[in-house]
Parts: C-alpha cells; sequence; structure tokens
C-alpha cells in the first residue's frame, strides 16, 4: 500500500484500477479497504480523475457480492464486470 500512498501526492490526471480477483480473504480485504480509502482520497481531493474497474468470474457469487459492497463505499466510478473468462491465465 506504500506505493499508492506515494502516488496520490502526485497522481496522474486520470487513473483507472482494474482488480481481477479469484479469491478474496480476509488479510486481502482489509487490503482493499485501505486501497479505496485512497481512491476515496483522490476523489474527495479532485487530484485524478479516478474509476474502478472490477472483473470476476461469472460463476463467483462471492466476489460479485463483494464488489457490490465495495463499489458502495468507493467515491470513484466504479463498474462491474462479469466475465466467463478463466482470471488467472
Amino acid at each position: 500500500i506504500n506505493w499508492l500512498e506515494k502516488y496520490t501526492l502526485a497522481p496522474n490526471k486520470k487513473t483507472e484500477f482494474d482488480f481481477r480477483l479469484v479469491i478474496l480473504n480476509t488479510s486481502s480485504s482489509k487490503i482493499f479497504i485501505d486501497i479505496i480509502r485512497k481512491i476515496n482520497y483522490l476523489v474527495e481531493n479532485n487530484t485524478s480523475e479516478v474509476s474502478v474497474v472490477w472483473y470476476y468470474e461469472i460463476e463467483d457469487e462471492d466476489i460479485h457480492e463483494t464488489a457490490l459492497q465495495y463499489q458502495e463505499f468507493c467515491k470513484a466510478k466504479f463498474d462491474i464486470i462479469g466475465t466467463h473468462h478463466n482470471l488467472i491465465e
């Protein structure tokens, strides 16, 4: 998360975060909360036009549900895209 902290000090005009997860556990969930807080910071301070794209395998309802929860918490444009493709190829 240190790289993201540094990035918030001098971000690009546009920033897109692409997430492609196949497993999400408690530890990684906590990290994602921190990442979304940093994204919210960028949005709140108008330092970057931020968007999030969260890809998930359509068969994985748990990851989809998690994405929906993060979407509510995130202040950036947040798209959730289901795919039939294996995300770990």
